[in-house]
């Protein structure tokens, strides 16, 4: 009887051995999925989507008050004010 009784204890150990690497393994999947949904939550991707995103176009900006841009033909650089306005004389 003895004998049974080690054969089974024996068993019964290497089945815990068995589960706890399981355990250890699960644990650790579930660690990577959790660190995969922070970031897919902090970046706003969506599980299951393989389209790429687009970025939208820049916009161009545009100098303020640049006297250049005001310029147009027939009025010549001295119609042109301090504060980059076309004046009425300098239209032809």
């Amino acid at each position: 009887m003895t004998t049974s009784m080690g054969q089974e204890k024996q068993r019964i150990s290497e089945r815990l051995a068995r589960l706890d690497a399981e355990r250890e393994k699960l644990g650790t999947q579930l660690n990577e999925l959790e660190i995969a949904e922070r970031v897919l939550a902090r970046f706003g991707g969506k599980a299951g989507t393989t389209e790429k995103r687009r970025r939208a176009p820049r916009a161009k900006s545009i100098p303020e008050r640049t006297p250049s841009l005001f310029v147009g033909v027939g009025t010549s650089l001295s119609a042109v004010d301090k504060a980059g306005s076309v004046s009425a004389r300098g239209i032809a």
